[in-house]
């Protein structure tokens, strides 16, 4: 239901479909749903080697490569990938990926609607949102392990009945075995320096968290966030831009629709509820809101998601 296909801020690109994505580069994909996709690469990608510049998606982004040989950038931070490597990234972070002819394995995409839905009640997948997770090498064993369930997904997700659930359980799965695969290799390193966009994400969630449990009564503001960084609110917002593509406002309403659309499809909550849940003063200021950023109200957007 997302009418925006992609923004450009400073000539990067920020995608909001794998569609859009594909049909900018000229990648091909398989019809697949909106909120979950599973594709094989090597039915996406040209006969050709592969250099994608600076680029970013606001949905959540597995690569599970079966042969590749090349290099995969995450917020500036560059890691060699190489047969067996599983790759995954958060919406809004900075990427960039050079690899090489041949290219084989999965890519999977998830937006946040679906997280939010099937994947939020798991706090140990937080690590998606507030973590940037490093590139993983599996060993050939367990990489046909993440494969088995790839291609369960791929098979499922040509399915009807109940397949957004079944592919949910496939999913935690997925993600729960690539954290412990994740701690496994990199328990001997150092972390990775934790940027102040990944706290910004790591409060501000908690901060959802706290709202729609009624232990706050609004989201905090953009110079709320500044202040608890010491960080001087001009300064926080462009920081936050020029790694996101987005401003701390315009991250914080993303949140809001999202969870706005979560709780239209999975609860009974009358828009005013809603609407009051959300932190909003007026159940018209947030009709007013959710149609600019989904074209839709909320109770038409309730009904077609039935």
């Amino acid at each position: 239901m997302e009418r925006i296909v992609y923004t450009m801020t400073s000539t990067i690109p920020t995608f909001h479909h794998p569609t859009n994505f594909a049909a900018f580069y000229g990648f091909s994909l398989q019809p697949s749903a909106v909120e979950f996709t599973v594709q094989r690469i090597e039915h996406c990608l040209p006969d050709t080697s592969i250099r994608l510049p600076l680029y970013r998606t606001s949905y959540f982004t597995i690569f599970l490569f079966e042969q590749v040989e090349g290099n995969y950038s995450i917020d500036h931070l560059t890691y060699s990938v190489q047969n067996y490597s599983l790759c995954i990234t958060s919406p809004g972070r900075l990427k960039s990926c050079e690899v090489a002819y041949p290219c084989r394995g999965y890519m999977i995409t998830i937006s946040e609607l679906f997280f939010k839905k099937y994947l939020s009640a798991y706090p140990d997948l937080s690590y998606l949102i507030t973590e940037a997770v490093p590139v993983i090498h599996l060993s050939a064993l367990l990489f046909a392990e993440f494969a088995a369930i790839s291609q369960q997904m791929l098979l499922e997700n040509l399915r009807g009945l109940f397949h957004e659930e079944v592919i949910s359980g496939l999913l935690i799965a997925f993600l729960y075995k690539a954290k412990r695969s994740g701690l496994h290799e990199y328990q001997d390193s150092p972390p990775l320096p934790k940027s102040t966009v990944d706290t910004f994400r790591q409060m501000m969630e908690q901060h959802w968290i706290e709202l729609t449990e009624g232990k706050r009564e609004q989201m905090p503001r953009t110079r709320d966030y500044a202040e608890w960084l010491h960080l001087h609110p001009k300064y926080f917002s462009r920081l936050i831009r020029a790694q996101t593509g987005d401003t701390p406002r315009a991250l914080i309403r993303q949140k809001q629709i999202h969870q706005a659309q979560s709780l239209l499809v999975r609860t009974t909550l009358t828009v005013k509820e809603i609407a009051y849940q959300l932190g909003f003063s007026e159940p018209g200021h947030f009709y007013r809101v959710f149609r600019k950023h989904t074209g839709y109200t909320p109770v038409q957007y309730r009904q077609q998601s039935q």
